[in-house]
């Protein structure tokens, strides 16, 4: 248990850093923190960036690709025991689509031709998947019995 929490408190502890230096480097109302956008919004955003704007959000994209790889290690070091067999690999969906999303959107930065749609389909895939995922743990939670000291 000891190894379990100081992994954990690692992991919390870089996951913490990562978000700081994300959310410093990243431009205003970027792509990867909204629900939904559409292809003509997403090349509209990528457009108005100037090269400063562009070169902070590649770091700051950098940085979310170590933080995708905390919150999924974090979520399935944590919740693995709910699930059984195959669907733990459930856990990792929601990281999974944001390693999509991260991707695409650092091929855009860096002037490759991406496909805007699969970037806004990630986008909402990530958020839905991680919404998805959070009431199916809460309801496994609360359908675990209860051991009383």
């Amino acid at each position: 248990m000891r190894n379990f929490n100081l992994k954990m408190s690692i992991l919390l502890v870089i996951l913490f850093f990562t978000g700081v230096g994300m959310h410093l480097l990243s431009p205003k109302n970027k792509l990867d923190v909204r629900l939904y956008y559409s292809v003509s919004e997403a090349e509209e955003f990528f457009s108005q960036l100037g090269p400063t704007e562009s070169h902070n959000y590649t770091v700051g994209e950098i940085l979310d690709l170590f933080f995708i790889l905390n919150y999924t290690l974090i979520c399935f070091l944590a919740f693995h025991s709910f699930f059984s067999g195959k669907w733990r690999y459930v856990l990792f969906l929601p990281g999974l689509m944001d390693l999509v999303e991260t991707s695409s959107i650092l091929l855009k930065l860096k002037g490759h031709q991406i496909s805007l749609s699969l970037l806004s389909f990630s986008t909402t895939g990530k958020w839905a998947a991680g919404v998805t995922l959070l009431f199916v743990l809460i309801y496994q939670i609360f359908r675990r019995p209860r051991i009383d000291a």
